[in-house]
């Protein structure tokens, strides 16, 4: 969690690999996709760091529907490897 005035500091979050399936026709999908989070850190407001984290690579499925409109059911992440 920040403290006032903090900010955080890395590279763009990437995606590796994105499926998509069709669950029913018109009605449910599926997405699964791969995101690699680059390494970061926590500066105050005076510069110094705060904290850091090494990034990591993640697992991430969501489940969708349709009616007048996407809506997100469910999200599931898990750390991935590799």
């Amino acid at each position: 969690m920040h403290q006032t005035g903090n900010h955080t500091e890395s590279d763009p979050v990437g995606i590796d690999d994105a499926t998509g399936i069709e669950i029913l026709p018109f009605e449910s999908y599926s997405a699964t996709f791969r995101m690699r989070e680059p390494a970061s850190r926590e500066v105050t407001s005076s510069g110094d760091i705060a904290s850091s984290s090494g990034g990591g690579l993640y697992d991430v499925l969501v489940a969708l529907t349709w009616s007048d409109g996407w809506r997100v059911d469910a999200v599931d992440i898990a750390r991935g490897e590799g």
